[in-house]
């Protein structure tokens, strides 16, 4: 019969392994109702090095508690009432006459232990600093620093320092008095090198001054929205670059185009907004949508809309149909096209419909698309779309609604790039040899 351990650990060990606080002896606990769990902790060491000489000192000059707030406990709020020393130096010379005693879990002048700003840290990369700070029992600014100073150890532990061969450029609203911030993305990683104010040229300008010459060399393929400072950014600093303007970005200006002639027409015939009582208000979305993807219901809604736009006569004609034509025929450029000479062929054959049926929103869309043709027809080359651009913008978003709005753009900024880039892996713990 195998013999059972009958000894039991010592209860310091104990503990010390439940709190984690080696370099402290535990002397009581208790729970408080609104202080949560209170625990009176005093250090194990008989003396301590002053800061000044390095010299240990055993000369205790006098014990006061200091309250620290630390990580929470058991999903409780936790405080440590630490009896700090303060010691007497006897060096000779020595300028420090006295000093408190410190550790790595508190520091001096410390209200908060180092493991709990570093808990507050994490938590701020995906919460609100409001929400963290009503956690972990501090104020906003104490959960603030918690958080920046989390993420600036991140940002620098994961350096851009390669350069982007592709490049993504894209606006998101930021507040009234700033109404624009614009994103720099890599569009291999997904990684997103740096946020900058405004959403001119003379942003992206200041941005692309500040890269090596080896780095601006390296960026072959810009991907923006068809924004004029964007592009006369990219063709000043970034001459050998080839520039795309967004397929998501033009299917966006054809589906307003076709909204547009929605809207107009419903107001030349019922002289007011669209209602339910609208077949072309009940088919707003179906319009929108790919034919291939349309149920049969919804082409019944797009049908009646139609109809409804020619003011219910027999043929099937009228300015939504050729809008909604118009947006079909430009997205099947996109899926149908391997190259840029066939892409072109079937682009002109585009311009012949608008100009056979010039409905003013169609002719506006294609004065548009012919400004940016070049960069269009880049996408057929270079297959490249801001997609991973739009998926940081989603983050970007749900970052915002975390705090309600930001007003200070760096703070946005640090958020931003906290939140967006990868955090540094941790090596894994080496297993200790079995006994």
């Amino acid at each position: 019969m195998r013999d059972e351990p009958t000894g039991q650990p010592p209860a310091d060990e104990v503990t010390r392994a439940l709190t984690g606080l080696d370099d402290y002896t535990v002397i009581a606990a208790h729970d408080d109702p609104v202080e949560g769990l209170v625990i009176d902790v005093a250090s194990r060491r008989r003396e301590t090095p002053c800061p000044a000489c390095g010299v240990f000192s055993a000369r205790v000059k006098s014990v006061r508690v200091l309250v620290v707030t630390d990580a929470p406990a058991h999903g409780r709020r936790c405080r440590l009432r630490v009896a700090r020393r303060a010691f007497r130096c006897d060096t000779p010379g020595c300028e420090r006459q006295s000093f408190t005693e410190a550790s790595d879990e508190v520091p001096r002048r410390a209200r908060v232990t180092t493991r709990c700003r570093t808990a507050m840290g994490r938590a701020g990369r995906d919460r609100s600093t409001a929400s963290v700070a009503a956690e972990y029992g501090v104020s906003w600014p104490t959960a603030w620093r918690a958080i920046a100073a989390a993420a600036g150890a991140a940002i620098a532990a994961r350096p851009t320092t390669r350069a982007p061969r592709r490049l993504g450029l894209d606006e998101t609203r930021f507040w009234w008095r700033q109404p624009w911030l614009t994103g720099l993305v890599d569009l291999d990683t997904g990684d997103v090198l740096d946020v900058v104010e405004g959403r001119t040229g003379a942003a992206v300008h200041g941005w692309l001054d500040n890269l090596e010459p080896d780095t601006l060399a390296r960026i072959d393929v810009v991907v923006t929205d068809p924004h004029a400072g964007y592009r006369r950014a990219v063709a000043d600093r970034l001459g050998g670059a080839t520039q795309v303007v967004d397929r998501f970005h033009v299917a966006m200006l054809a589906n307003k185009a076709l909204t547009d002639v929605r809207r107009r027409r419903i107001w030349e015939q019922q002289d007011r907004r669209g209602r339910l009582v609208d077949p072309g208000w009940r088919a707003r979305r179906d319009l929108l949508r790919r034919r291939g993807r349309l149920s049969d219901r919804g082409w019944q809604r797009v049908l009646a809309a139609v109809v409804a736009d020619n003011d219910h006569s027999d043929e099937v004609d009228g300015e939504l149909l050729y809008a909604w034509a118009a947006k079909e025929h430009l997205a099947d450029i996109y899926n149908q096209c391997h190259n840029a000479a066939h892409a072109r062929r079937r682009l002109s054959w585009w311009y012949g419909f608008i100009a056979e049926h010039p409905v003013p929103e169609l002719v506006r869309l294609a004065t548009t698309i012919s400004a940016w043709e070049d960069e269009f027809l880049a996408y057929f080359a270079t297959k490249a779309t801001n997609g991973r651009t739009e998926g940081t913008n989603r983050i970007i978003k749900h970052i915002k609604r975390l705090g309600f709005g930001f007003t200070n753009t760096e703070n946005y900024r640090l958020r931003i790039l906290y939140r967006c880039r990868p955090l540094p892996s941790n090596p894994p713990a080496k297993a200790l040899p079995a006994a």
